[in-house]
C-alpha cells in the first residue's frame, strides 16, 4: 500500500510463480463459482468518465441509493454466506451498504480509512477498525465486511466465503487481488460464491478471460461467442453470465477503445495510484502486464519509445521540461531509449556520463572502471554477467579489463550507431559538443537517469522472466 516496488527488496528474484488457475487445480486453493449479474439499475453513461476514471462523486451518488443495495441483498441472500467482503467505489459507499444491510438484519460493518465517518449521522456500530472487524467476521458476529480496496492484500482469513463486487472493475490486478481473498483454503469449505455486478461500465472485464491469462487476440476471438462453456476454467469452478449481459459485451466491443485511448488511461491510473506524474520507471512498474505485452512492438503506441513526447501530448511536461522538447536533447533521449541492447554493457557507460548528478561531457579510463563496478556491485545487474562463462568470474577483473570490456563492446558501438551523439577521441569518450549547455539542467539530468533506470530494470526484468520461465519449463518436462 506505500506503492513501493516489492521485487527490488529481493533483486527482481522471483523463488517461486503459479497462476490461479494452476493453483487451484493442485488444491492449494478452493474453487470459484463466479456469477455475472446484469446489473441495470445504475446507468454508467450518465456518470461523468474522463482520464480513465469515472467521477468519484457522481459515482459514489450513483450507487448509494436503496434499490441498488436491495439488489445486491437479494443476490447475497440467494448464495449462502457466513462470511463475506464486499468490495466498494468509495469509503462512503461501503459505510452505506453496511448500514443498509445491518438494517434488514444481516450483520454488517464497514472498514474505512479516516476518522470521519461516524459523524453527520453516520451509523457509529456501522464502522470498525479492520482488527475487530476481522476477529468479529472470524466469530460470525458480522456477517459481511464492507470496504473499498484495504482488503486488497495482507488479509488472511480462510473463512470467507463470499466476495461481491458492487463497483465498475478498473484493473484486472485489484481484481485479481480481491477476488484471492476468499479462496484460501477452510475446514468445510468447497467452494467460494463471487457475485460480480456488471454494468454498462467502461472496461468491463469479466473473470474468465483475467484467470486464463489469454492474449488479447484470444480474448476478441472468444468474445465473438460470449459462451461461458468455452472459457477453460481450473477443475470445479464454474462461470454463469446473466443472459442479458450478452448484449452488453456485444455492444462494448462494437464501441470499443482504441489503443492509444487505453495506453493514456493506464497512464492517468498509475498517475492517480502515484499521486504524481510517473517517471518511465514507474509506468513500467505498474502497467498492465496484457496492455504493454499489446504496444510493446508498436512505436506509435508505446510510450517508451519516446516518453518525453507522450508526456507533451498530454499537456504533463513541467516548464523546464517543456524547453527539452525538439532539441538535440530530446532525439538524445530518444537514441537512449530505442539503443539496442543485448546486454547491459551500455548502462554503466552513461551512469559514468551522469556521474551521480553531475554530468560530464567527457569520461576516462578512471570514470568507466568506477561506474562498471558500482553497477555490477547489485546482484540484480550482476546476473547479466553471471549468466555467461566469459564473464563469470567478473568480480575478480582488475581496472584493465574492466575498461577493456566496455571499449571492445559498448563504447565501441554506441560510437558507431549513435555517432550523432557520441565520439571516441583518444582515451577519451565523449557526448557531442551541442549537448554541453544542456549538462546543467535539471530536467535533462533527471529524464537521462530515468531512461537508464528503465533500460536497466526492462532488460534485468526479461532477464529473469525467462530465466524463470525456462527453469519452470525444464521442471514440468522432468516430470513428464
Amino acid at each position: 500500500m506505500d506503492n513501493k516496488d516489492v521485487f527490488t527488496l529481493c533483486d527482481d528474484n522471483v523463488i517461486y510463480e503459479i497462476r490461479l488457475k494452476e493453483a487451484i487445480n493442485k488444491g492449494w486453493l478452493v474453487p470459484f463459482r463466479y456469477y455475472g449479474i446484469y446489473d441495470d439499475i445504475i446507468d454508467y453513461d450518465e456518470i461523468n468518465y474522463a482520464k480513465g476514471k469515472y467521477d468519484r462523486k457522481q459515482l459514489e451518488k450513483a450507487l448509494s441509493i436503496e434499490s441498488r443495495a436491495e439488489f445486491a441483498l437479494k443476490y447475497y441472500k440467494k448464495h449462502s454466506s457466513k462470511r463475506a467482503l464486499g468490495f466498494c467505489s468509495t469509503r462512503k459507499h461501503a459505510v452505506f451498504m453496511a448500514e443498509y444491510f445491518s438494517r434488514k438484519g444481516i450483520n454488517s460493518c464497514a472498514v474505512v480509512s479516516g476518522n470521519d465517518f461516524t459523524r453527520n449521522g453516520q451509523c457509529e456500530s456501522c464502522v470498525m477498525d479492520k482488527k475487530n472487524a476481522l476477529e468479529k467476521l472470524v466469530k460470525e458476529e458480522i456477517n459481511v465486511v464492507f470496504s473499498v480496496d484495504i482488503f486488497n492484500e495482507g488479509v488472511d482469513i480462510r473463512e470467507i466465503d463470499m466476495v461481491m463486487f458492487l463497483r465498475p472493475t478498473e484493473s484486472p490486478t485489484i481484481f485479481m487481488q480481491q477476488l484471492g481473498r476468499g479462496l484460501r483454503k477452510a475446514r468445510s469449505k468447497k467452494y467460494l460464491n463471487v457475485l460480480d455486478f456488471i454494468g454498462n461500465y467502461n472496461g468491463m472485464v469479466f473473470l474468465p478471460e483475467i484467470i486464463n491469462g489469454d492474449s488479447s487476440k484470444k480474448i476478441n476471438e472468444r468474445r465473438s461467442t460470449y459462451k461461458a462453456d468455452d472459457y477453460d476454467l481450473p477443475d470445479g469452478c464454474f462461470a454463469d453470465f446473466d443472459l442479458k449481459l450478452i448484449d452488453l459485451f456485444r455492444i462494448q466491443d462494437e464501441n470499443q477503445k482504441s489503443l492509444k485511448d487505453k495506453v493514456i488511461d493506464e497512464y492517468y491510473r498509475i498517475k492517480e495510484l502515484l499521486a504524481k506524474i510517473p517517471d518511465r520507471v514507474d509506468v513500467y512498474k505498474f502497467i498492465d502486464d496484457d496492455l504493454y505485452n499489446t504496444i510493446r512492438n508498436r512505436n506509435d503506441l508505446n510510450p517508451f519509445k519516446d516518453y518525453l513526447s507522450f508526456l507533451d501530448g498530454l499537456g504533463e511536461l513541467y516548464d523546464n521540461e517543456n524547453i527539452l522538447v525538439n532539441t538535440i536533447a530530446h532525439r538524445f533521449l530518444v537514441e537512449i531509449e530505442n539503443t539496442s541492447m543485448n546486454k547491459t554493457y551500455k548502462m554503466p557507460v552513461l551512469l559514468a556520463f551522469y556521474n551521480e548528478g553531475n554530468m560530464k561531457l567527457n569520461i576516462n579510463d578512471n570514470d568507466i572502471y568506477k561506474s562498471f563496478r558500482n553497477f555490477y556491485s547489485y546482484s540484480t545487474n550482476a546476473i547479466d554477467l553471471l549468466r555467461h562463462e566469459s564473464t563469470r568470474d567478473f568480480k575478480h577483473w582488475d581496472k584493465s579489463k574492466l575498461v577493456s570490456l566496455a571499449k571492445r563492446n559498448p563504447i565501441k558501438y554506441l560510437a558507431k550507431t549513435s555517432s550523432g551523439f557520441f565520439k571516441i577521441d583518444g582515451e577519451a569518450f565523449n557526448l557531442t559538443e551541442d549537448l554541453r549547455k544542456y549538462l546543467k539542467n535539471d530536467a535533462f539530468i533527471k529524464q537521462f537517469k530515468d531512461v537508464i533506470d528503465y533500460r536497466t530494470r526492462k532488460f534485468c526484468k526479461e532477464i529473469l522472466k525467462n530465466k524463470n520461465n525456462n527453469k519452470k519449463q525444464s521442471e514440468e518436462n522432468d516430470e513428464k
